[in-house]
């Protein structure tokens, strides 16, 4: 009983402490209290000095910014992560978590990494399957295995208590081996445009779409269903000035936390620093269509998001938002214009990158 109410006790986070968590590489996770090392991709034990003994062992994080860190995790309380319970299977991905590639037993529904283990556990444990398979003819130790399995836990490869994810898969994007890795590759001609361009890895967290708040309402039975594989790959965030920072943080402070982003979508990165450009890519040319919607979706729900924000302080002025759309080695820039009634996408130039 002490653990249960310890697990739901509210906590709350002022603005400057999530961002300081943030800027550490460091997401506070809710319902489940926990704190996530988005690079690593899995929760921390919050005991003692551990979480800024991860940083700065791992991650090479200086002892000047982890000042303090410790005392604030400390005064969370959180649980132990190995008591936090776990999502059910078919949970959309969390945005931070690892995934890793699992297969399951047919008969039992055990879980690993490892073809070799299950192989083993079929043949110890489920002979009478086995004999039954046999007298039908030519089978496969494979044909009792249910592979391409993706899962997600709260620590470090902990298959036992993982659960299954899904999510939309969408053409011409592959999948990542690792948790910490984009979905698919950034393009190498990104970097050419200017080689000092830091790579923020965005496709994997953008599986949640733009919040529901900031998508405008469309001839759609679900929101969720229409928006989930209405995502982006890549964006290049604007860094503001501190003083400039500090009035975006004043803005939002008072809203509630799945709306206190400058963009829309709260994951971390893009938080509190606004997205300058969008970036679609495809490799197949029949997928074009569909990442112009994609990007129109994307480019509403900022129009949406971004005139909120307008109203909250009373005056504003919504800009051209530049996009881009690459077609395997075609680049086309986009100009999303704000009508007044409409939002126009301009077609601007077309770039052949040779850069393969």
């Amino acid at each position: 009983m002490n653990g249960s109410r310890q697990t739901h006790r509210e906590i709350s986070l002022s603005l400057d402490q999530y961002s300081r968590l943030e800027k550490l590489h460091l997401h506070f996770n809710l319902p489940e209290q926990a704190i996530i090392c988005t690079l690593c991709g899995y929760a921390l034990a919050a005991d003692d000095d551990r979480v800024g003994r991860h940083l700065g062992e791992k991650h090479r994080i200086s002892k000047s910014a982890r000042r303090q860190l410790n005392a604030l995790v400390n005064s969370l309380k959180l649980p132990s992560p190995d008591t936090l319970p776990k999502r059910p299977d078919g949970s959309t991905p969390h945005p931070h978590l690892r995934i890793q590639d699992g297969k399951a037993c047919k008969h039992c529904g055990l879980r690993s990494t490892s073809s070799d283990v299950l192989s083993k556990h079929i043949r110890v444990l489920h002979k009478p399957e086995l004999a039954a398979t046999r007298s039908g003819g030519k089978h496969w130790l494979r044909d009792h295995i249910n592979d391409n399995l993706s899962l997600q836990s709260w620590t470090l490869n902990d298959v036992k208590r993982a659960w299954v994810v899904t999510a939309p898969v969408r053409a011409g994007a592959s999948r990542s081996r690792s948790g910490n890795k984009p979905l698919q590759p950034a393009p190498d001609s990104i970097h050419c445009f200017h080689p000092g361009i830091r790579q923020t890895y965005v496709s994997h967290c953008f599986h949640e779409g733009p919040r529901q708040y900031f998508v405008p309402e469309m001839q759609a039975n679900s929101y969720y269903h229409f928006a989930a594989s209405k995502m982006i790959d890549w964006a290049i965030r604007v860094r503001p000035s501190p003083n400039t920072s500090e009035q975006i943080r004043k803005v939002l402070s008072g809203l509630p936390d799945d709306q206190r982003s400058i963009n829309q979508t709260t994951y971390g990165p893009v938080r509190f620093d606004p997205i300058a450009v969008s970036i679609e890519t495809k490799i197949a040319i029949g997928a074009i269509e569909e990442a112009r919607l994609q990007l129109g979706l994307w480019v509403a729900a900022w129009h949406q998001r971004v005139s909120t924000l307008f109203q909250s302080v009373g005056s504003g002025h919504i800009i051209t938002l530049p996009l881009i759309l690459v077609m395997e080695h075609e680049w086309h820039l986009l100009l999303a214009c704000d009508r007044g009634d409409r939002i126009v996408s301009i077609p601007s130039f077309d770039y052949h990158s040779s850069v393969g």
